[in-house]
């Protein structure tokens, strides 16, 4: 995703409200997460909500979801 351009990630996205915004926060979030977590997306909230973008509820329902699946 970090690799793709604005215009590509745009056509997934551009049926929702402020598309083009969201598509840029996509774009830099991905990037972000090459350049500072190795390519893995963080497993913890304090760097998931370092992320541009994301809010506190997205990695909290990731950390649920985390938690979920280390206990199977």
């Amino acid at each position: 995703m970090a690799a793709a351009t604005r215009e590509d990630l745009d056509k997934y996205v551009s049926k929702i409200n402020f598309h083009w915004n969201k598509t840029k926060l996509l774009k830099d979030a991905a990037q972000m997460i090459v350049d500072k977590f190795s390519g893995k997306v963080p497993n913890n909230i304090k760097n998931l909500d370092y992320l541009p973008g994301v809010l506190e509820r997205p990695p909290m329902l990731y950390s649920v979801v985390l938690f979920i699946n280390l206990k199977e």
